[in-house]
């Protein structure tokens, strides 16, 4: 499964990290974000138990209050 996470930011280029500790999530693990921009998630799903998984993903940025996202 992709998903995809909408990144804002009214600095002219900002690097923008992710992290998670699910190891079932793979994210791009910096980014450069100008203006709005669409990060790709995937959810590697072989493997998993049948049922519902749920994560977090933290999004950190220099100079900026690191935000989660419950997944």
């Amino acid at each position: 499964m992709i998903s995809q996470v909408q990144v804002t930011s009214t600095m002219p280029v900002l690097r923008v990290s992710l992290t998670s500790e699910t190891t079932w999530l793979v994210l791009p693990t910096e980014s450069e974000v100008q203006g709005s921009s669409t990060l790709e998630i995937v959810a590697l799903t072989p493997g998993l138990s049948i049922g519902s998984h749920a994560g977090e993903i933290t999004a950190s940025a220099p100079g900026y209050e690191s935000a989660t996202l419950p997944v």
